[in-house]
């Protein structure tokens, strides 16, 4: 085997990143954004606590949220194929997500003080936690 690089085919594959690459640009702006606005209001020890604590929350992110949201299209376009009244459905699949959502955030808020690893990152969790309950996963789903 020996690499041949077909240039027309990668410039063809190329072509479908490219919106991809800006919403990879946002989406990095929109996570790290707070960062930045927090090292100029309070002192870089409460930033990297704060980032602590945003890693700590995102358990619930990697764990729940996206296996719900790579697994809702391919149940979705089944429902409705078979039109088993899709709104019905995704408006029940949505209301258990946060039910399950916000008992798993209740759960990990309570135990994530007893982790001597956090430190004083604790403080920030539940807050976290509750706006990945309430607002990130809504938006993929819906929109």
């Amino acid at each position: 085997m020996s690499p041949h690089p077909e240039l027309a085919e990668l410039k063809y594959m190329t072509s479908f990143r490219y919106p991809f690459i800006f919403a990879a640009i946002v989406s990095t702006i929109l996570n790290l954004g707070d960062r930045y606005i927090l090292t100029e209001f309070s002192t870089l020890n409460e930033v990297g606590l704060y980032t602590l604590g945003y890693k700590f929350s995102n358990i619930m992110k990697m764990f729940l949220v996206d296996a719900f949201i790579l697994s809702l299209p391919i149940i979705g376009w089944k429902v409705v194929k078979e039109n088993k009244q899709p709104q019905r459905f995704f408006a029940k699949t949505l209301t258990y997500l946060v039910f399950v959502l916000l008992w798993f955030g209740l759960i990990l808020s309570a135990y994530c003080k007893g982790i001597s690893v956090l430190g004083d990152a604790y403080h920030v969790v539940p807050y976290l936690v509750l706006s990945y309950c309430l607002c990130r996963n809504a938006r993929p789903v819906l929109f």
